[in-house]
């Protein structure tokens, strides 16, 4: 892979240095610390240096540092910050260290990279060189979370294929590190129990998205306080931090409540139906629905039409009824301005309507009644 190319896309979407600096100081400074009160010259190996980071805290701690690399690119960037880097194998720098003479071998990010085999080498040499009570640090893309096992392990190409936790810790412990521990990274803050569902959704997928194998060779005589150290991450750190299977188990608490919910909805939409008021009102609701669709398919227009032709026959039959209407229209203002108003609605229907012969059905004298109402309604 072109190594400027691989430059370009760790910049992208690894981080700033700054940022990668201020973020591996918080979380491994605790660890490293106290092995300096055992070997306060002590020796720090980093493989796969990258933009020296860790190199420079290191160093700024009073440690003896070297950093190696395969790219020569990310060696010329550490050698321009002063800090010690040489371009070469991780496996093959380490065969020529001697035993017991290194306090710390750390690797960011390197692990994911290395065949199988390669790796467990790795595990056998870091265990070989490393002084008693010295440390391995390897830190790697976390497949626990989603994202990072669906994709965004995959945004780089030299990925081989994700490590589950459990992988490097069993390979720690088969070659022979006395402490195994896993630290999981990065990511928001776990949620609290009464926080929102997407709020506990956010953090499920985001949760995590690096960890950290720490592995530590036999104690020196005494006690050694790294593993104080490493002990109290095991046990507070990870055991009680707030896992995913943990999220994933509110999420499935929250569905069954979800889920009592419906069925006690369901339970009181059956005892509606089977109600004796249900069965009362059904006649009501059977009108309702045949309004609905006559509306549906006869529109205002021609409904109002079919009202003033059956008005006009009804009073054609009833002349009493036509005089008595007549008067009320003269003796209330009210009346004759409702009845105005949908006479006027009709004219304009008529006007405009195809179908204005149809109001040539009235008889003589219906037509007649309706020639009074419209006079009537016009007399101011």
């Amino acid at each position: 892979m072109d190594e400027n190319f691989y430059l370009r896309l760790e910049d992208r979407f690894r981080g700033d240095r700054s940022t990668i600096k201020e973020r591996i100081r918080a979380a491994y400074l605790p660890v490293v610390q106290p092995l300096m009160a055992v070997y306060p010259q002590g020796r720090m190996i980093d493989l796969g240096c990258g933009r020296g980071e860790w190199l420079e805290i290191m160093a700024e701690n009073g440690w003896l540092v070297q950093g190696i690399d395969i790219s020569r690119i990310m060696v010329d960037q550490c050698r321009k910050l002063g800090l010690p880097a040489v371009e070469g194998d991780a496996i093959g720098y380490l065969r020529t260290l001697e035993e017991n003479s290194v306090a710390v071998v750390s690797g960011f990010h390197i692990a994911e990279h290395l065949p199988h085999e390669v790796l467990l080498t790795l595990f056998e040499e870091a265990q070989r060189v490393l002084l008693p009570g010295g440390v391995l640090i390897l830190e790697t893309p976390n497949p626990e979370n989603i994202l990072v096992k669906s994709c965004t392990f995959y945004l780089d190409p030299s990925h081989r294929k994700p490590l589950p936790p459990e992988l490097l810790q069993f390979m720690a412990e088969d070659v022979g590190f006395l402490s195994v521990a896993i630290m999981r990274l990065n990511g928001p803050d776990p949620p609290e129990d009464d926080a929102s569902l997407a709020w506990q959704a956010h953090w499920a997928l985001n949760a995590h998205p690096d960890y950290s194998l720490l592995a530590q060779k036999s104690s020196v005589p005494g006690v050694c306080p790294v593993n104080d150290c490493i002990d109290r991450l095991k046990h507070t750190k990870v055991d009680s931090l707030t896992s995913l299977n943990k999220i994933l188990d509110r999420f499935e608490g929250k569905y069954r409540t979800l889920e009592e919910r419906h069925l006690h909805l369901v339970m009181e939409y059956n005892a509606m139906m089977a109600s004796l008021s249900w069965r009362i009102t059904a006649p009501l609701r059977w009108v309702n629905l045949c309004l609905r669709r006559i509306g549906e398919r006869l529109s205002l227009k021609k409904l109002e039409k079919k009202l003033i032709l059956h008005l006009s026959r009804f009073l054609e039959k009833h002349p009493g009824l036509t005089r008595t209407l007549l008067k009320l229209i003269d003796s209330s203002p009210l009346a004759k301005k409702s009845l105005k108003r949908i006479v006027l609605k009709v004219d304009r229907m008529v006007s405009g309507s195809p179908s204005r012969q149809s109001f040539h059905e009235l008889s003589p004298h219906a037509a007649q009644i309706y020639s009074d109402l419209k006079r009537a309604l016009n007399r101011d």
